[in-house]
């Protein structure tokens, strides 16, 4: 799964790599530069889009996040924090993440860990097979046929600069990965390290049985929680063994019928679990031979901790040895990049506040009409599958879906949506797929279609979980 992680997630943050050109663009049309290389319009407004997510997400401001697509944009521009405007506050911050990003690119691009120019044209190749394969199955639901349009109705930038921005963070990462793959961490090291993020890394293996109840009244629930508290004093008295409870069990795999996973799940802290179900697992400290009943939003959970799990788990010890590499990388790049950053050579030249208006004003309203974005491959139109039902509202430019009341902004839904397939993917085996990208989604065109939990197959949870994550 490691070598196709990045592919998978489209939080474009952790995703893109184009040789620094200065004056490559009219000055009258570029954000600025840093140390003369031109900052890029994708850059920029990746790291404006992340800047107003987090604000939103923090719900410390008073700006109306209901509000859509230019009534978003004028009122971030008239709010105002200590005589200073939202959009100036974010702006400002905008710059400082794109210069630290300019900086630590031309630290790095020179060094012998950094992609090949081979790789970096693989990179260029996966991002298109991405998004003409992100266009497939999300097209007609943001109500886009080409990725030029998904580009703008999802990511507020024209294809070009997606694909720019999505080559250049790429390579930036790859260059990090490498770094990471040099480190070999100590057991000693491995599990102070472990010992400081129990809390982050502590698994807890369970198994359970789901009585469905989405579909019956409070009469029919109560008849079945009778049923479900019959079995579990069975099981707690030993007359009934727990594959005798998973007969009973509607978590099952819809092709088969059999249970996903024989009712086994390991459970972390950051794990995609409902929440009652989550809370229940990560509250026990030892494994029981007894069960409970766990009550969710899906039904009735027949609950029993099966192992609690640590670094003698090797699945557990890989998960903080990844997690100890990148913490470590992250450390030596912030260290090796301050001094830049205090440097006044590097500070943001040539700074056109018009030009910055422009373009951030067009990722809310959608209004690309001025641009010209005609150098997408054949590859960037694709047949869109038919209209998901939670989708209610692609007509609309600025809003994707109404989801339990709440409008869907088109600005988010993808990268969540994104981020939601890559943490279900995680641990797939794609292995077959080798080096070859198109084995790589020809085994994920297949995948998503496999039943995944809770009856439902990878892409129905992926589409769900998304939602879910961006609401939240």
């Amino acid at each position: 799964m490691k070598k196709h992680t990045k592919l998978i997630a489209l939080v474009l943050s952790c995703a893109m790599t184009f040789t620094l050109l200065a004056g490559c663009k009219k000055s009258e049309s570029i954000v600025g530069r840093v140390n003369g290389s031109v900052i890029p319009d994708g850059l920029f407004i990746n790291s404006f889009s992340t800047t107003v997510y987090e604000a939103q997400t923090a719900g410390d401001t008073d700006i109306d996040f209901d509000l859509e697509g230019e009534a978003l944009y004028d009122e971030i521009r008239g709010k105002e924090k200590d005589g200073m405007s939202y959009y100036d506050i974010f702006v400002e911050d905008a710059l400082e993440t794109a210069r630290e990003f300019m900086i630590q690119y031309e630290m790095y691009s020179q060094k012998e860990e950094w992609p090949s120019e081979s790789e970096i044209e693989d990179l260029k190749t996966s991002a298109d097979s991405y998004f003409s394969y992100m266009l497939s199955y999300l097209g007609t639901s943001l109500g886009v046929s080409t990725v030029q349009d998904l580009a703008e109705v999802a990511y507020g930038m024209t294809y070009d600069d997606l694909m720019e921005y999505y080559t250049m963070s790429g390579a930036l990462e790859n260059y990090k990965a490498a770094l990471e793959e040099s480190v070999n961490p100590t057991d000693d090291e491995l599990a102070e390290f472990y010992a400081d993020h129990e809390e982050d890394y502590r698994t807890v293996e369970v198994r359970h049985s789901l009585i469905l109840t989405e579909d019956m009244d409070e009469e029919e629930k109560a008849e079945a929680y009778e049923a479900v508290q019959e079995l579990v004093e069975r099981y707690n008295a030993g007359e009934i063994t727990f594959d005798d409870l998973l007969e009973e069990s509607d978590d099952v795999n819809s092709s088969t019928g059999e249970p996903n996973n024989d009712g086994y799940y390991t459970v972390q802290k950051d794990s995609n679990f409902v929440q009652s179900f989550k809370d229940w697992a990560l509250a026990q400290t030892a494994p029981s031979d007894t069960v409970e009943i766990v009550e969710s939003e899906y039904g009735y959970h027949i609950m029993q901790c099966t192992a609690i799990l640590d670094l003698t788990d090797e699945t557990v010890k890989e998960t903080v040895e990844s997690a100890y590499k990148m913490e470590l990388v992250e450390n030596q790049i912030e260290e090796e990049t301050r001094p830049y950053l205090e440097n006044k050579d590097y500070e943001i030249k040539d700074l056109n506040e018009e030009y910055i208006e422009k373009i951030v004003k067009r990722s809310f309203t959608g209004d690309f009409s001025d641009t010209d974005d005609s150098t997408a491959s054949p590859s960037a139109t694709a047949e869109p599958t038919p209209k998901p039902e939670y989708n209610d509202a692609a007509a609309d430019e600025t809003k994707v879906a109404d989801y339990n009341g709440e409008a869907v902004l088109k600005a988010y839904y993808v990268q969540f949506f994104s981020q939601a397939m890559n943490e279900i993917f995680t641990g797939y085996d794609f292995s077959e797929a080798g080096d070859s990208e198109e084995k790589f989604y020809e085994i994920l065109n297949e995948a998503v279609l496999e039943e995944y939990q809770d009856g439902k197959t990878y892409l129905e949870y992926a589409k769900e979980y998304g939602l879910e994550l961006l609401l939240d």
